[in-house]
């Protein structure tokens, strides 16, 4: 069953990205490693396939990479409100 679940945060999602991109390829050397089995009509697609999840991991960690230093970034201009408005100030 699914479930919904609410990403608290970019480091959150790139770290999401992360773990597809490595289920990928991990996929694609399952592929890789298992050719010999396949029969030779089938080699072609497989190969594909593999080429596939290996460039939607590096996609994905591409995009993981964006979403960390979006974040860097935002963290470095973000200002807590309690101390912007002298609310923390003792």
């Amino acid at each position: 069953m699914f479930k919904e679940e609410f990403i608290k945060s970019l480091p959150e999602l790139a770290d999401v990205y992360e773990k597809w991109a490595t289920e990928d390829e991990a996929r694609a050397d399952e592929i890789l490693a298992a050719q010999d089995s396949y029969a030779y009509e089938v080699r072609e697609h497989q190969l594909e396939r593999a080429s596939q999840l290996i460039d939607e991991a590096a996609t994905l960690k591409k995009r993981a990479a964006e979403l960390r230093k979006l974040e860097q970034r935002r963290s470095m201009y973000c200002v807590d409100p309690t101390v912007a408005s002298g609310k923390a100030r003792s």
